[in-house]
């Protein structure tokens, strides 16, 4: 394989055998949440390691899940 063959095959890795099917993804029939709230700064603090600072003490929790798209199967999605 040469570097122009590479180039025009690489969109996901391994190139021989790509975990992902080739662009564009579409994605339908999704659910998506977000959940936003206000938390006791010090409970925060000790979480959040250096040297990230805290602004405000806001948490977000986002999940969701996509039924249909290029892949196949359901997908679940959630914020570690």
């Amino acid at each position: 394989m040469n570097i122009d063959e590479v180039k025009e095959r690489a969109f996901a890795m391994p190139v021989c055998n790509p975990a992902y099917p080739r662009p564009p993804y579409r994605f339908y029939n999704r659910e998506y949440i977000v959940i936003k709230y206000r938390t006791d700064p010090d409970a925060l603090r000790e979480v959040v390691p250096e040297p990230l600072e805290i602004v405000e003490p806001v948490v977000n929790e986002n999940g969701g899940a996509i039924f249909d798209h290029g892949s196949g199967g359901i997908v679940l999605l959630r914020a570690a």
